[in-house]
């Protein structure tokens, strides 16, 4: 089970501007990298458009997955905004979730800025998972 996540600040950028374009709707997307570095973020379409709900477009999704396998890489994780909130999965996130030992990383504003935190789900189990830069200093959202 991992215990950190290491990305870079463009990746988290990157993320941010993602969130802010589908706003007020949900973002989502995967995050593919090797060990626990995040090399890729990869913007899916939420093909539900809504703003409490996501779905990444199968396409989209399948084209991110065959770019990891071509390039030898993993998903590490995925991502997807809570733009009202909270800032740790919803029950809708724990009935869904698909994707054991990977990270669940979710954006939500806080204090009129977006926060990040990453958490990995084990059997209904919610763990918080340290989000770090590749200098392994812990990054201030």
């Amino acid at each position: 089970m991992p215990e950190k996540l290491m990305i870079t600040a463009e990746m988290i950028e990157i993320m941010r501007a993602h969130v802010l374009r589908c706003f007020p709707e949900e973002a989502c997307g995967i995050l593919g990298g090797s060990g626990d570095h995040i090399k890729y973020v990869l913007p899916i379409t939420n093909e539900l458009h809504s703003p409490v709900k996501f779905r990444m477009a199968p396409e989209e999704q399948f084209k991110a997955f065959v770019f990891l396998e071509q390039n030898s890489l993993q998903m590490l994780g995925y991502y997807h905004s809570h733009p009202a909130g909270p800032a740790y999965p919803s029950e809708t996130d724990l009935l869904q979730f698909s994707y054991p030992g990977v990270v669940l990383v979710l954006l939500f504003p806080e204090n009129s800025t977006l926060q990040i935190k990453g958490f990995i789900i084990k059997e209904n189990a919610i763990n918080e998972v340290n989000i770090e830069d590749y200098k392994s200093k812990k990054m201030d959202f």
